[in-house]
């Protein structure tokens, strides 16, 4: 299970790298420094993937969160909520401005989950 999860975490990363391409989303090294986290975090662009991810457009939940995991789950119909809610939480860590983590541990995804 723990190897399904880095995988499916990877994979989330992956995705939402590829989709936005470094132009709009300034790569980062999952061990990067705090003070290196804490400046990416502030930057525009960072903040700008976070709006367009969990924002709302029009009075609806944004699609890009939608399109993010047609990409993630590609070829699975219905991925269970678990799953969804999982990688909900990996970008929620990621993005989140005020995260000061970048990689999650079980404490953080346990808590992003619930």
């Amino acid at each position: 299970m723990r190897a399904f999860r880095g995988g499916l975490a990877s994979r989330a990363r992956d995705t939402l790298f590829a989709h936005f391409g470094g132009s709009s989303l300034p790569i980062i090294n999952n061990s990067a420094s705090a003070t290196e986290i804490t400046k990416w975090k502030k930057k525009k662009e960072v903040a700008e993937c976070h709006k367009k991810v969990f924002g709302f457009e029009n009075n609806k939940k944004s699609s890009v969160l939608s399109q993010l995991f047609e990409k993630v789950f590609v070829g699975e119909d219905n991925p269970p909520n678990v799953h969804l809610a999982f990688v909900m939480a990996i970008y929620k860590v990621l993005l989140d401005p005020s995260s000061q983590d970048i990689v999650a541990n079980e404490s953080i995804m346990k808590i992003k989950i619930e």
